[in-house]
């Protein structure tokens, strides 16, 4: 009997995991934050601070995360320019966010300008997106999503990205 009530116990204590209904609900509720100011952008060969945001009616944000090998994901991020055409109808806009420890930015740098990507990517070395945006899941599948250009907030969560890089 005192097995049974302690593994009562055990279960009651339980934090509920969210639903894939509700953290994609949280996303799409909560206003998507990028702090443009805080990143650095390289394209080109170059570093740059200044952004100028296209006025896009949507921006697909593919945010990666520190818990996912920068380097490895640049390598095969090449995939993406079959779509990056979209951006010349000004109806969206692409937007590739690195969140990355600075003791290996070397790296990410070096994988970035080896890759075959054809578009900037946005580097953010003191994790100002993850720390803005608390409502966005750390699983990668919630990395990847539509966002509204005016409102900022999440339209479609998405991982077909996944299986992209």
């Amino acid at each position: 009997m005192g097995v049974v009530f302690l593994s009562l116990t055990n279960i009651s204590c339980t934090p509920k995991r969210k639903s894939v209904t509700e953290l994609i609900v949280g996303m799409q509720k909560n206003t998507i934050n990028i702090q443009y100011d805080k990143m650095v952008r390289w394209e080109d060969g170059s570093n740059e601070t200044s952004v100028i945001e296209k006025d896009a009616k949507y921006k697909l944000v593919v945010y990666i995360s520190r818990d996912v090998c920068s380097p490895c994901t640049l390598r095969g991020m090449e995939n993406w320019n079959d779509w990056l055409s979209l951006e010349q109808d000004g109806i969206v806009e692409f937007i590739f966010l690195f969140s990355i420890n600075k003791m290996i930015i070397d790296d990410v740098r070096d994988a970035y300008y080896e890759s075959e990507l054809k578009h900037s990517v946005f580097i953010d070395t003191c994790n100002v997106f993850r720390d803005n945006n608390l409502s966005i899941p750390n699983e990668v599948q919630y990395h990847t999503f539509l966002m509204d250009g005016c409102r900022r907030k999440a339209v479609h969560v998405y991982s077909i990205v996944s299986n992209i890089y």
